[in-house]
């Protein structure tokens, strides 16, 4: 069935996908060049241009690989990402569940890979609008029993964590570490799926219980990461709090999780999850038309960035940007255009007239002269 909608997509609906982004015919490129290709294309979050180049890929990966091989399983995991980007949920669907089965066969399940794998597919069902089989998913996960190598017994995934904490040996309780991480990222996104499937159904009781855990639940994740990691968040770590917190993207949520998120961000001040966070509540508070707090945000991570990097450094001069964009957001252009002045001085010392953030930074000064000069007209 993949093999055939990956012949339709393309030989019929988008013939020119034949050809990759630069011309090259995908039928005529080595396994070696399509992999790079996807590769480059998607650690560059360019999902959608690394489309051609997977679908061909995947289609050369059954020719090459057992379903039972671990690289077979990843190759469809690249594929799927650049089918959701694309929109095709029904592709992405069949991917998915093609997924489930080689995470079963290969890992078991009792495992956490086929959990992840399960929790996708039910991600993709809710855009489908395939409800109850999405609530179904989601309630199969949380019930999937994973070992504690503390103990070495098996819990289900919405209890494993309480069976962690509840060890009396704290240096002990941190050699499980990722393990504790993965199953509450993988909680919280069932929670979030869950929630989505109640509010489509129009079960709104449910759908404000599943998220008030949801929201808890993300909250203590991040407490622990912090307790636990030693000092050391990696840029894995960094993503999966960043995504976690896609429960604040539902609009009832802005509000009814300010508070949690506020107290979270003060836990990361000083690590690097401070800033993700941080950016991610002053969108938020764009969206909700919440000035005051979206620039309360901003010159918190300015003043961080010169606390950090100081006034003669890049990441202070972006804080100056991101700071003056808000501005001309609020129609405020003649701060605006002091604050970009800032920032370009600085990033021409160091890297010069010719980089692109340079470049950048002047095409934004002038627009908003042009701007300044429409109004005063």
């Amino acid at each position: 069935m993949l093999l055939s909608r990956k012949m339709l997509y393309l030989l019929i609906l988008t013939p020119c996908f034949l050809y990759g982004q630069t011309g090259e015919d995908l039928s005529k490129m080595s396994w070696e060049a399509l992999v790079e290709k996807v590769d480059d294309y998607q650690d560059k979050r360019s999902y959608v241009a690394s489309f051609p180049y997977a679908l061909q890929m995947m289609e050369l990966a059954k020719e090459r690989y057992d379903k039972k091989e671990s690289v077979y399983g990843l190759i469809l995991t690249k594929t799927a990402r650049a089918s959701e980007a694309m929109g095709d949920w029904k592709l992405t669907q069949e991917i998915r569940q093609e997924l489930v089965e080689v995470a079963a066969t290969i890992y078991g399940k009792q495992s956490l890979t086929y959990a992840s794998t399960l929790v996708q597919l039910a991600a993709v069902e809710m855009q489908l609008k395939h409800y109850a089989k999405a609530e179904e998913l989601c309630w199969e996960v949380k019930n999937i029993k994973i070992k504690n190598p503390l103990n070495q017994r098996y819990y289900a995934i919405d209890a494993f964590n309480r069976s962690v904490d509840q060890h009396k040996d704290k240096e002990k309780r941190k050699t499980v570490y990722r393990i504790y991480l993965d199953v509450k990222v993988i909680l919280v996104s069932s929670l979030i799926t869950l929630a989505s499937t109640y509010k489509a159904v129009g079960d709104l009781e449910a759908y404000d219980l599943t998220n008030e855990i949801a929201l808890k639940e993300t909250s203590k994740t991040v407490e622990y990461v912090l307790n636990s990691s030693g000092g050391v968040i990696s840029d894995k770590i960094v993503s999966d709090m960043y995504n976690l917190f896609s429960i604040f993207e539902d609009f009832k949520n802005y509000k009814k999780g300010e508070q949690l998120y506020l107290s979270t961000m003060n836990l990361t001040r000083g690590s690097d999850l401070y800033q993700p966070l941080a950016y991610n509540l002053a969108t938020i508070y764009v969206k909700i038309g919440e000035y005051t707090g979206a620039k309360l945000i901003y010159t918190k991570l300015l003043q961080n960035a010169e606390q950090v990097y100081g006034t003669e450094s890049l990441p202070f001069s972006d804080a100056l940007a991101d700071l003056a964009a808000f501005y001309m957001l609020i129609e405020d252009s003649s701060q605006a255009a002091k604050l970009y002045l800032k920032s370009k001085g600085i990033v021409q010392r160091l890297e010069g007239r010719e980089s692109e953030r340079y470049k950048k930074l002047n095409k934004e000064l002038k627009n908003v002269y042009k701007v300044t000069q429409q109004r005063d007209e």
